[in-house]
């Protein structure tokens, strides 16, 4: 069968398939387990035959007109449609009809819960339209695909004249995804994780592939530059600890001095105003007295707050030095964390463009009798975490399921 033929059948029985699992009974619904994303239909018996629509979010909270706000997910509508009538079980909602006022009061037979819509299948990878599938009790790996578009096969004349293009992207993104691949080796170096003249073993051949030896060596270069402003930052610190130290030691020989300055001129003072009071020396004597004790003891409370600034700063100074290397550390750290991840999403794209590729080397080089390889790899999230694994296009999806497509070894 060819290429075509095959792609042709596959779509078409696809969505074949698709129409017969759309009519599986309510019984799967009522055995799953609602999450976040799954929207809620609401009705109320006698109140004016209208329905409501509620989304869980984020949280698995639903927020329902009348009935109020409940934990939903994890549990199943009846476990649901229980709590919600324990919860409100009597409650009177007062409603007019036509200008005729009327009560309802609420109980378990009064109220009805369905499922409008589940949460929607992803598939992505090498289908012809990539996307979220809507999902029906009994959908398959098979019909989702199908519902995709299915296996997206090389066309011959597209893939072929894009073929320039993508191999001048996925140099570009290479050139980048080395370039990256070099920073989180410098950095790394800087944390003393890895050898600063080597790169790591896991960067190595795609540094090497694709940075010349100029600029391996310009990264050894930076790194040494970085570890030696860290040591000048080490020295010019202590420098400024030192100079603050002996601004301290001096301020303390000043204060003394200005204290045995300060008590000699109040022991003055103090004589002089003794004389005073006897007759015994001029007014214009005891104001000097006075105005010359003033000014020591000003001088003297004018040293003290010096010295107790210059204290402050030189702890300020000892504590900078202690947390140097702490806070270069963090510096550090916080860098590689974004640098981790324009890595990880440049090798998403430079795969995504690998996958491209592959497609259109294949049609350069194959016929109509050759077939390409899938892998199917299924992304299923459970109680919190997420398994990924190889699947059969039989499998049965659940909700929020993620369908991969990955041509041959991409």
């Amino acid at each position: 069968m060819t290429i075509r033929a095959a792609t042709s059948w596959f779509r078409t029985g696809l969505l074949a398939l698709v129409f017969l699992t759309a009519g599986l009974t309510t019984a799967w619904a009522q055995e799953y387990r609602l999450a976040p994303g799954d929207v809620i239909r609401t009705q109320i018996t006698g109140l004016n035959d209208s329905f409501y629509l509620a989304q869980l979010d984020m949280t698995g909270t639903i927020r329902l007109p009348y009935l109020g706000t409940y934990k939903a997910q994890g549990k199943t509508l009846d476990e649901l449609l229980n709590e919600i009538s324990i919860v409100t079980a009597g409650r009177q909602i007062e409603v007019s009809t036509n200008g005729i006022n009327q009560v309802i009061v609420l109980n378990q037979s009064a109220i009805f819960l369905d499922i409008e819509q589940y949460r929607p299948i992803t598939v992505i990878g090498a289908v012809a339209s990539p996307g979220q599938v809507a999902f029906e009790p009994g959908l398959t790996v098979r019909s989702a695909i199908g519902i995709s578009g299915g296996f997206l096969v090389p066309g011959l004349t597209q893939n072929q004249s894009n073929l320039p293009n993508l191999r001048i992207r996925i140099e570009e993104v290479r050139q980048n995804e080395a370039w990256l691949a070099a920073d989180l080796w410098r950095l790394s170096a800087l944390l003393s994780e890895a050898d600063r003249d080597n790169p790591p073993e896991e960067y190595a051949s795609l540094i090497r592939n694709q940075l010349t030896e100029a600029d391996i060596e310009s990264l050894r270069a930076r790194i040494a530059g970085e570890f030696d402003q860290l040591a000048r930052d080490h020295e010019d610190l202590k420098a400024r600890i030192e100079l603050s130290g002996a601004q301290v030691e001096l301020l303390k020989v000043v204060l003394d001095q200005y204290k045995t300055a300060s008590d000699t001129e109040e022991e003055r003072l103090a004589r002089v105003a003794s004389l005073s009071d006897r007759g015994l020396t001029t007014v214009d004597v005891l104001e000097r007295a006075r105005s010359s004790a003033l000014n020591m003891s000003t001088r003297l409370l004018t040293t003290q707050a010096e010295l107790a600034e210059a204290e402050r700063e030189l702890q300020a100074l000892q504590r900078q030095q202690l947390e140097l290397d702490a806070a270069f550390r963090q510096g550090v750290l916080e860098e590689k964390a974004r640098v981790d991840q324009q890595f990880a999403e440049a090798r998403v794209r430079s795969k995504a463009i690998r996958g491209e590729l592959a497609l259109g080397a294949l049609v350069e080089d194959a016929d109509d009798t050759v077939t390409p390889a899938y892998r199917i790899v299924l992304h299923r999230r459970s109680n919190g975490a997420e398994t990924s694994a190889l699947s059969e296009l039989g499998k049965t999806l659940e909700p929020g399921d993620v369908v991969e497509v990955l041509l041959g070894d991409t």
